[in-house]
């Protein structure tokens, strides 16, 4: 009878032993799991809040009577900058204030020029009359 015991007591302690070799392998792919549901679920939340944006923006045209083009350009402007100005008020509020305002007229001059100049030269390429 206590032979039986031991016997079944390693068997026991046998299979936890097992078990927690298998934890580590368990965990990343619960980690990975996770990780992907977490991506996932990012974009239907990011989906969603731009499915309702382009909702509002297209009412707001329209009781406005404005072109949506217009109300689209707009929007797409400044959620272009926002970026540029939480940025440029981080830099002045570290203590580079010069660097700060630098890069608030800096940035947007940089995108204009480009965008105009790169659209102008497409056009010119397309055109044929460089």
């Amino acid at each position: 009878d206590g032979h039986r015991k031991r016997v079944r007591k390693r068997r026991h302690d046998r299979k936890k032993l097992a078990e927690k070799e298998m934890e580590p392998k368990q965990q990343a792919v619960m980690r990975y799991f996770f990780l992907l549901l977490g991506f996932l679920s990012a974009v239907a939340w990011i989906n969603v809040a731009a499915n309702e944006l382009v909702n509002i923006l297209t009412t707001l045209g329209i009781v406005s009577q404005i072109d949506l083009a217009i109300v689209g350009l707009t929007v797409l402007a400044w959620g272009n900058c926002i970026s540029d100005l939480v940025v440029d008020v981080g830099v002045s509020k570290k203590g580079y204030p010069k660097m700060g305002i630098a890069a608030a007229i800096g940035g947007p001059t940089l995108n204009v020029l480009i965008g105009i100049g790169l659209g102008t030269t497409i056009v010119c390429i397309r055109e044929g009359s460089v």
